[in-house]
């Protein structure tokens, strides 16, 4: 009885910890868990817009820099 005990509470113990090791972690995105708006007044920037998640797609981080979509060639 007593082996049967100290055998689940190890495998539930197991269970609880490959669980909690699995978990997905949220991490901030380089802003240090502050908002655009924050970073700006932290840095003395003029503009929020390069530390905005949305906004590095348009400060020339674009995946295929030499494609040009949607242009007509001439």
């Amino acid at each position: 009885m007593r082996t049967t005990k100290k055998i689940g509470l190890l495998l539930l113990g197991l269970g609880a910890l490959l669980i909690v090791a699995c978990a997905p972690r949220v991490r901030p995105h380089g802003n240090h868990g502050l908002p655009p708006g924050q970073v700006k007044k932290v840095t003395g920037s003029k503009s929020a817009r390069p530390y905005a998640p949305g906004q590095v797609k348009k400060n020339g981080a674009h995946k295929h820099p030499g494609k040009k979509r949607g242009h007509y060639k001439r």
